[in-house]
């Protein structure tokens, strides 16, 4: 095709729904149609563009011959406007460098005259005159002329400061061009549409297209003012684009739904109820059993004496290694009411969706034989109307920053259950007695007894409900006999040794539990009673 017969279209996205891999660019343009063929080329448009994604809407008068694409790896044929303007900047900062040697120059010929002047003291020109000078005019001159060298080079020092403020100034636009300048080189794709119009006429046209190299994760802002209020909840997103064309001022979405659909219906199978062990559904976005199975196995074997069921981390480290993201089975679509600015640098921008106050039931768990600390545990109502997606929570408490956790959707029931971080208020202590505790040799065998006590205070000015968690050993051989001597009523499960004790504690109350067992194993035979917590230690450097 001719390319003198073309209308070149330059053109900015101005709606782009953001999915969780990859992006719809949505345009507008008014078209200026003769009778005939018309010839347009849309150029400059992200390289990533799928070119079966692309639509054109004309109206009814118009009719569509052709639409193709093309990837240009030219890149753009002229400076575009910021990066002129970056370097009319950085010419600036040269020119300024020239006045400032300039000055410089004078300065140095200011001290030259200065240092001539030392000849001619007393009229001094090649005739002895020294009588002539007297000790009180030779000291004047003396600090005159100290004075005055002292300033020259103390001008001479601050001009060459201002060299160097230039000299990185300018370093820095030049990485900011050079950035603009690769991202000019980038190829770029170009949309070739042919229409056939009965008449001469404009038309404002709507047209679309998809890339893939742009996204967005959910993020997280959790905060509580106490016990007695509801928890504020910022649902955010965090958008990134990475497609060579910069989004300005632009109406954003973000999407849960996959991209990747295409025209074929799907077929459903059956779906088979089953307790939340064994539960699988069959749906390839709920690939969870297999990776968590293994994320669990892993996370099991690194933490030794976890007297939770599952690891207490689970939750929190479920997202590092994830790939997959588990949404709602219908997707949800975000508009957000504010404008963005979203460049095309990879990098991610935090962009709001909504705002909740969620009300919770608050309590305080606690397991001293791994952290002595209490942990305020929040357990949020009404969140499965809030379309949550899996992600990363920022806690903050009482306006104090508490740290990072993961929303795991999939443990969640009707309610999400989060941590707000330690209370020092509550004091939890976990005591060996060493008077009570034993090892005794019987015949063939070896008997040891443990015991500990336990003990929680509510600091608090109001009362609390805290869960306490403690374990005994469980046999792992027929030679080794663990008997349970005392437990203060706590609630028992025989298969795994796991202890619990679930309490109210009035503002100031104080109490005590106690903890007992014997371990009798052969005596030729070594048993490794002691558990202990691995943790990473980092090299000083």
């Amino acid at each position: 095709m001719p390319k003198n017969l073309e209308i070149l279209v330059e053109s900015s996205p101005v709606e782009v729904t953001v999915f969780l891999s990859g992006a719809e660019l949505k345009h507008q343009n008014e078209l200026k149609l003769t009778e005939g063929q018309n010839i347009f080329r849309f150029v400059r448009l992200p390289a990533s563009i799928n070119a079966n994604s692309i639509s054109f809407n004309l109206g009814q008068d118009v009719k569509i011959i052709s639409v193709s694409g093309e990837i240009n790896y030219n890149g753009k044929t002229e400076i575009s406007p910021e990066r002129q303007l970056l370097e009319d900047l950085m010419s600036d900062f040269e020119d300024e460098i020239v006045k400032i040697n300039n000055e410089i120059e004078a300065l140095q010929s200011e001290k030259i005259l200065l240092n001539k002047n030392i000849d001619r003291i007393g009229g001094n020109n090649g005739t002895n005159n020294a009588n002539t000078v007297s000790v009180a005019d030779l000291q004047a001159f003396a600090t005159h002329y100290r004075n005055q060298i002292r300033e020259v080079n103390d001008n001479i020092l601050a001009q060459n400061r201002k060299i160097k403020e230039q000299n990185k100034k300018i370093e820095n636009t030049l990485k900011s061009v050079e950035k603009l300048r690769q991202k000019d080189a980038m190829p770029t794709f170009e949309i070739l549409l042919i229409v056939d119009a009965k008449e001469t006429k404009s038309i404002l046209t709507k047209w679309s297209y998809v890339i893939n190299d742009a996204g967005w994760s959910p993020a997280y802002d959790l905060r509580g003012k106490g016990i007695d209020k509801p928890i504020h909840f910022t649902y955010k997103g965090n958008v990134y684009n990475n497609a060579g064309i910069d989004w300005n001022n632009i109406k954003l979405k973000l999407s849960t739904a996959d991209i990747t659909q295409n025209a074929t219906p799907p077929y459903i199978t059956s779906w088979k109820i089953n307790f939340e062990e064994a539960a699988h559904f069959q749906n390839n976005i709920y690939q969870q059993q297999q990776n968590s199975n293994t994320r669990m196995s892993k996370m099991a074997g690194s933490f030794g004496g976890n007297v939770n069921e599952e690891p207490d981390f689970y939750s929190q480290n479920m997202g590092e290694n994830s790939s997959d993201a588990v949404v709602s089975e219908l997707s949800t679509e975000f508009e957000i009411k504010e404008l963005y600015n979203i460049p095309s640098d990879n990098m991610a921008y935090a962009v709001e969706i909504n705002e909740y106050e969620l009300k919770a039931d608050y309590s305080y768990l606690s397991t001293p034989k791994m952290d002595k600390d209490a942990f305020l545990m929040a357990k949020i109502l009404g969140w499965e109307s809030l379309n949550l997606i899996e992600g990363e929570a920022t806690i903050y408490y009482n306006d104090t920053y508490v740290g990072k956790t993961y929303i795991n959707l999939r443990r969640a029931d009707d309610l999400l259950e989060v941590s707000l971080g330690r209370d020092k208020k509550v004091i939890v202590n976990r005591v060996k007695k060493q008077d009570f505790s034993s090892k005794n040799f019987l015949s063939n065998a070896i008997t040891e007894t443990f015991v500990y006590e336990l003990s929680v205070r509510n600091t608090n000015t109001m009362s609390i409900e805290l869960e306490l968690k403690d374990q005994f050993p469980v046999s792992g051989n027929s030679e080794i006999t663990v008997e349970v001597l005392e437990v203060s009523a706590a609630s028992i499960n025989k298969e795994n040794g796991l202890l619990f004790w679930k309490m109210n504690l009035n503002a100031g109350e104080t109490k005590t539990f106690k903890l007992s067992y014997a371990i009798k194993y052969p005596k030729n035979k070594k048993v490794s009673i002691q558990r202990v917590k691995i943790q990473k230690q980092y090299r000083k450097m």
